[in-house]
């Protein structure tokens, strides 16, 4: 199994979300790895990105779209729809400043206000399709990868936004870019 995402949690666990089995618990302390989410193994498959928000691991899949499991209250919840979308192919998830959570699918991008699953399309449009990576800069401008390249767009005053295709000239080839990073200082790798 391809480790596609893992995130350290404050106990001492890291979770791994794979390709194939799904998502899995490392005890850093005692070396023991465990599947944590028994009887999930079909909605957990095909992991392509992973958040922990406060106490819950919102998960998406390339599969059967969001799952979203409370650590606390061992609770699950599945999210296949957003509307009248399907919400498989998702590819990738990011928290903003502002609590937002951003889902990204094949098809369109979507924003949950805080933990309100309610899934609000981008004003991008066809713009954010085949999204693969995004990241939110500390202006609160949205940086996003898909098959045309880089692009970002800001939110204006006037609750307008336009999408802003970044040219990377000829040195990179914008096909081959699968991944964003903003470290601490705001530098986009």
């Amino acid at each position: 199994d391809n480790i596609i995402k893992s995130i350290t949690k404050a106990d001492s666990l890291l979770y791994l979300g794979t390709e194939d089995a799904g998502v899995l618990a490392y005890h850093l302390s005692s070396g023991e790895l465990v599947y944590p989410f028994e009887g999930m193994e079909d909605q957990l498959r095909s992991v392509t990105d992973m958040r922990l928000v406060g106490t819950q691991l919102w998960v998406a899949t390339s599969r059967k779209g969001l799952v979203v499991l409370d650590l606390k209250r061992n609770k699950k919840s599945y999210y296949s729809q957003a509307g009248s979308e399907s919400l498989r192919g998702l590819a990738a998830l990011f928290e903003d400043s502002q609590q937002n959570l951003w889902v990204a699918s094949r098809r369109a991008l979507y924003r949950l206000a805080g933990s309100h699953v309610v899934f609000t399309p981008s004003p991008l449009g066809l713009e954010a399709e085949n999204i693969v990576d995004l990241v939110a800069d500390q202006e609160g401008n949205l940086w996003y990868l898909n098959d045309q390249g880089l692009h970002y767009y800001a939110v204006t005053e006037n609750n307008q936004a336009a999408a802003v295709p970044v040219d990377l000239g000829a040195a990179v080839k914008q096909s081959v870019l699968i991944s964003l990073y903003l470290d601490e200082r705001g530098m986009l790798w």
